[in-house]
């Protein structure tokens, strides 16, 4: 059986009606909140429809009708509950920056990890990028994996 997400990685920039994306949302198993960007957002890139898996802890967000990102979240965070499925490479909510970079190798990009004193405490995070996606990976304040997104490049 293919897992939750290998299935969210072949959605990517695929339809709402497409057979990955449906396939994805079978493997939560669970009624979707759908919403969308308010009619102010005025987004020059086109309005986002979110599916909301609020109960398995994901999120998938659709621009120009083609799923554009899946957010992973790892802990209780924004009304989801914590993403209990398997990652890739077993990789889970007590994966750490360590874990993930044995199988990913150095990021093309990290940031955060520190206060910022307009917004607060800034996750630390890094990114890795191919030619068709990027995949960001956000730590807690105790260093655990917190959130993963995949996003349509």
């Amino acid at each position: 059986m293919i897992s939750v997400w290998d299935a969210g990685i072949s959605a990517i920039n695929n339809g709402e009606k497409s057979s990955e994306f449906l396939a994805f949302c079978k493997l939560l198993g669970e009624s979707t909140v759908l919403t969308s960007d308010p009619v102010e957002y005025n987004e020059s890139i086109g309005k986002e429809k979110y599916y909301k898996f609020l109960k398995s802890g994901a999120e998938a967000g659709f621009r120009n009708e083609k799923l554009n990102h899946i957010h992973f979240y790892l802990e209780n965070d924004e009304g989801y509950s914590a993403f209990d499925y398997e990652l890739c490479h077993n990789l889970n909510k007590s994966s750490v920056e360590k874990n993930v970079m044995e199988f990913f190798g150095l990021p093309d990009a990290s940031g955060g990890g520190k206060l910022d004193l307009l917004i607060g405490y800034v996750n630390k995070w890094i990114k890795y990028k191919n030619s068709e996606q990027s995949i960001n990976f956000q730590f807690n304040k105790n260093g655990f994996l917190s959130r993963v997104t995949i996003i349509n490049l």
